[in-house]
C-alpha cells in the first residue's frame, strides 16, 4: 500500500485488513457480518454490545436537551449543536442593492436590478447606430441583429465584435461612438 504520510490508517480488527478512508473501512466490516447494535433511547448504532452498555450510562447522567426554536430532542450537547447549526444558524448570504436597500439571492439578480430599477451597468453597451442602452455587449449584439439586421454576410449567426466593427467601418455613425466590449 501506499505511504500517504499523515494520513489515517483502518485495519480490521478481524481479517487484518487496512483502509485509507473510513467509508471504505466501513463497507469492510460488513463483510464479516457484524451484528449493529441500536441505542432505544436515542437511536445511534454501535458495533458491539459493550459500546451500548457505556453509551446507556451516559443517558441515565445527562438530561436530554430540547430545542427553543423546533422542539427537537437531542440527548447529548454535540448532537445539539449540531441540530442547530444545520437547521437554525444557517447564514442565508444576500446581495443588497446600495441604492434602495432591496435584497437578492444572487449577483446576477442583483446586477439586473441594478439595471432595471437604476441604470447602473459595469462598463457602457450602447447601440453604435440607434444609442439604444444595454447591460450587457451580448444584448447589444442580440439588439443589432433584430432592430438592424446586421448578421454575419450568408449566416444566421448572432453578431460578433469583428461584425460590429466592420459595419461602423461601412456605415460610420453620425457622431463619435465609444464601444466597450468585455
Amino acid at each position: 500500500m501506499r505511504d500517504h504520510g499523515s494520513l489515517p490508517v483502518y485495519r480490521c480488527d478481524i481479517c487484518d485488513r487496512a483502509f485509507s478512508d473510513s467509508s471504505n473501512f466501513t463497507k469492510h466490516k460488513k463483510v464479516h457480518n457484524l451484528q449493529v447494535v441500536v441505542c432505544d433511547v436515542c437511536s445511534k448504532k454501535f458495533q458491539s454490545k459493550l459500546s451500548l452498555t457505556k453509551h446507556l450510562e451516559m443517558h441515565k447522567t445527562t438530561e436530554p436537551i430540547t430545542c427553543p426554536v423546533c422542539f427537537r430532542v437531542s440527548h447529548t450537547e454535540s448532537a445539539y449543536r449540531k441540530h442547530v447549526k444545520r437547521f437554525h444558524d444557517r447564514v442565508v448570504i444576500k446581495f443588497k442593492c446600495h441604492y434602495c436597500g432591496k435584497k437578492f439571492d444572487s449577483i446576477r439578480e442583483k446586477w439586473d436590478h441594478l439595471w432595471l430599477a437604476h441604470k447602473e451597468r459595469k462598463h457602457k453597451a450602447d447601440c453604435p447606430i440607434c444609442k439604444k442602452q444595454f447591460r450587457k455587449d451580448q444584448d447589444v449584439r442580440t439588439h443589432m441583429m433584430l432592430a438592424h439586421a446586421i448578421v454575419k454576410k450568408g449566416k444566421k449567426k448572432p453578431v460578433k465584435k469583428d461584425d460590429i466593427e466592420q459595419f461602423l467601418k461601412d456605415n460610420p455613425p453620425l457622431e463619435e461612438t465609444l464601444i466597450v466590449y468585455e
